[in-house]
């Protein structure tokens, strides 16, 4: 269960001009000015209205006094007088710049960004808006022409540390993380006491798998602000990619007594608890899953199955998140019906054809299509929690899941043994670039003798076939896949599946064929940490980064696994060779 921490940038607030002084027609709006940074709204409100009766024109009134409604919650009003103000005043820049300020809170940021530019157009070097604008091209993930838009500001303000800050937030979302982590350590060298950006530092450095030096990063951040929760939850979760789980469940638990309702300290404390085989805790704190911005599931009608007796009714297994989720945790829905009711499975279309023959199934329908009549829904990865699991009780040990019946051509036994590659999971998935590895990383592999290699990778990773010159090592069939019923009727017809965190090795293991898992150093909490074997899938077993982004020793050791079992695999069937 990927957690990806939130950061922070730096926004500018509404600005007052600078007050004109005491004589001359400007006293009134000095009056004002003095009553609004007091305090005094109510009476800066009065005074700029006065002046305003008299002079409808003065942009500098209307800014601020659109300023102190939005100060007193009158948003609407507010919003009124700046447009008008606008139209009246349209080269004023602050009166623009706050125009743009409400219509961004109003909810219309492309509305907002129209106003900024048309602020840095009459100023180039106004820095709230060019602040503001970046953020808001940001959020609507415009990261192209935000990187653009602050390359022009930095060159205006080279000193200021908030738009380095703001910059590497939008590098690192747009996945140029070294470009973000030279940005924050700008930001930090022109304002060490910054415990954003050094967060948001420890973030970046955490992603590349430098785990020490994001911890220190965090601890920067946390001695500048020792009650924040995010920075407590943000070096919790860099402890917890080191291995260090007990730790990092007192710092999440710290987290949640300053923030109850964090997310990502909830979610942290689940993948650590679930990475340590506190199973039990860990599917409670799990259901905070739903609340992801990116939580995938279907639309439903209806009322969840909390576990009680089914008693006669039908309820509708729903899948969520990915695809390899979904045939994991399909072992439950045997147990499901013990308890009295019809089951239903709701998924991707992909693996309707393979899940129709499961027992305790009475029927399994595609999410592309209405869903089916049911009398209660449970989402398929509620049901571990539900049924208690621990680590020694886990279902579905043996093989679950098998090949449909298929008119696909057998590819014949013989003495050669038989590897499936897959390499990349879904690109979509936020910690794809640690959990896929490189095609070039398994071409030590090719040479072994006495092994035969297809792949059954699918989506833009088939690629790196062709780019490496490497279509003639091995056979191709990843184009040929139409759903996972096919993909289980090729595997079934191999010796063995050597594969990233995919959907296709939890398909190995729900049919207890031989599968050889290779995981990042962080892995996934499913795969709980430092054992080669996993209570979920009898048939697997896993290999593990022994630090960050090394396959190189992952691939070493399945060379040398690979080499022993291919010759055993042969000498079984042909007698030792010469």
């Amino acid at each position: 269960m990927p957690v990806e921490n939130s950061v922070e940038n730096s926004a500018e607030n509404s600005p007052l001009p600078s007050e004109p002084g005491e004589e001359g027609p400007s006293a009134a709006l000095t009056r004002a000015l003095k009553l609004h940074r007091a305090g005094d709204l109510e009476g800066a409100i009065a005074g700029y209205l006065g002046i305003l009766a008299t002079d409808p024109g003065e942009g500098n009134a209307i800014s601020s006094l659109g300023v102190a409604l939005r100060a007193v919650g009158r948003n609407e009003d507010a919003l009124a007088i700046l447009a008008k103000g606008a139209d009246k005043c349209p080269d004023n820049a602050d009166l623009i710049y706050n125009l743009g300020n409400a219509l961004r809170d109003k909810g219309d940021p492309q509305a907002a960004i129209e106003r900024y530019n048309r602020v840095l157009a009459l100023d180039p070097g106004y820095l709230g808006a060019a602040l503001n604008l970046g953020i808001w091209l940001e959020n609507l993930r415009r990261f192209d022409d935000a990187m653009e838009h602050y390359g022009r500001a930095i060159r205006i303000h080279p000193f200021q540390p908030d738009l380095f800050h703001n910059f590497g937030v939008v590098l690192c979302l747009a996945k140029h993380v070294e470009a973000a982590i030279a940005c924050y350590r700008r930001a930090l060298a022109l304002k060490s006491d910054y415990p954003n950006a050094w967060r948001n530092l420890g973030l970046a450095l955490d992603s590349l798998g430098r785990h020490l030096d994001a911890e220190e990063a965090h601890r920067q951040a946390l001695a500048q602000k020792p009650e924040n929760a995010e920075i407590l939850s943000g070096l919790a979760q860099c402890l917890l990619n080191q291995g260090r789980s007990a730790e990092a469940r007192d710092y999440f638990q710290m987290a949640l007594r300053l923030a109850p309702d964090l997310l990502e300290a909830h979610l942290g404390l689940a993948r650590g608890r679930l990475l340590a085989g506190d199973l039990g805790p860990g599917w409670e704190e799990f259901k905070w899953r739903r609340k992801l911005d990116y939580w995938r599931a279907p639309t439903l009608d209806g009322a969840e199955w909390e576990g009680g007796d089914l008693a006669g009714k039908t309820v509708l297994l729903y899948w969520e998140q990915g695809l390899g989720d979904v045939i994991q945790f399909v072992r439950y829905a045997p147990l499901v019906a013990a308890r009295g009711g019809t089951v239903l499975l709701f998924v991707p279309p992909i693996l309707v054809r393979l899940l129709e023959p499961m027992e305790g199934v009475a029927g399994v329908h595609a999410d592309n299509q209405p869903p089916p009549t049911y009398d209660l829904k449970c989402s398929l990865l509620d049901l571990p929690g539900i049924f208690a699991t621990g680590i020694d009780d886990i279902p579905g040990g043996g093989p679950y899941l098998q090949a449909p019946e298929s008119d696909q051509p057998e590819r014949p036994p013989g003495s050669i043994f038989r590897v499936a590659l897959v390499w990349a999971g879904n690109p979509e998935h936020p910690r794809d670039d640690d959990r896929s590895c490189p095609l070039d990383r398994f071409i030590p592999l090719l040479g072994i003798p006495g092994c035969s290699f297809f792949s059954l990778q699918t989506g833009p990773a088939r690629d790196e076939i062709k780019a490496g010159g490497l279509g003639g090592l091995f056979e191709d069939l990843g184009a040929g896949l139409t759903d996972f019923a096919h993909t289980a009727d090729i595997l079934r017809q191999t010796d063995l599946l050597i594969s990233v965190d995919t959907a296709s090795a939890h398909l190995a293991g729900a049919m207890g064929l031989e599968v050889w898992t290779l995981l990042t150093y962080a892995p996934d909490w499913r795969w709980m940490l430092r054992r080669a074997d996993t209570p979920w899938y009898a048939s697997m077993r896993l290999y593990r980064q022994p630090v960050p982004h090394d396959w190189e020793s992952v691939m070493a050791e399945i060379e040398k696994d690979l080499t022993a079992r291919a010759r055993a695999y042969y000498e079984e069937r042909e007698g030792a060779p010469d």
